[in-house]
């Protein structure tokens, strides 16, 4: 049995799953001292954004790509069990990476049963705190710079949400600094 989900690639995701993705596999392919993976952030959170610009001084990129790292460092390295990935560049993705894309969803939506849930699955352990702390902080970020983070895997099922994460974002991206 191979890895890969049937008929799912990383171009199904969408912008801001797909970017999501692309991060973690960088991040977790020990990629971030690519010139390209840290403009790819820059540019991300930057595009035609006044008010994230003002909000954050055009350091928003940064504050996502090292919000990112942190929730790729909790289930890389504190969780106990193989999480298995496409390598970077790969269009086709694998059943833990949808968990993966699922879980920073729902962190973005308040959601936190449901990042709990998946985040479960993934570190093998029930202490989730830490990662959906990272899940929630990338989650505003993205919520900020109107990146939408959708899942494939509860299409259909979720209803679209449009109102601002419960958490206040200052409390969050402030211990990034």
């Amino acid at each position: 049995m191979h890895p890969f989900v049937e008929n799912k690639c990383i171009t199904d995701l969408g912008f801001g799953s797909g970017f999501a993705l692309w991060g973690f596999r960088a991040i977790a392919s020990g990629k971030t001292g690519c010139c390209h993976f840290t403009a790819g952030f820059n540019r991300a959170f930057s595009m035609d954004n006044d008010a994230l610009k003002s909000q954050h001084g055009g350091t928003a990129g940064r504050l996502a790509m090292n919000a990112l790292k942190s929730f790729s460092y909790q289930l890389g390295v504190l969780g106990t069990r193989k999480i298995t990935l496409s390598s970077p560049g790969t269009f086709r993705v694998t059943a833990d990476e949808l968990s993966i894309v699922a879980a920073l969803a729902a962190a973005q939506e308040g959601r936190d049963d449901l990042c709990h849930l998946h985040l479960t699955w993934l570190l093998a352990q029930h202490d989730t705190v830490y990662a959906r702390h990272a899940a929630v902080t990338y989650g505003i970020i993205c919520a900020q710079a109107d990146i939408n983070i959708e899942s494939l895997a509860s299409e259909g099922v979720r209803p679209p949400s449009k109102q601002s994460h419960p958490i206040k974002a200052q409390q969050v991206i402030g211990a990034l600094y």
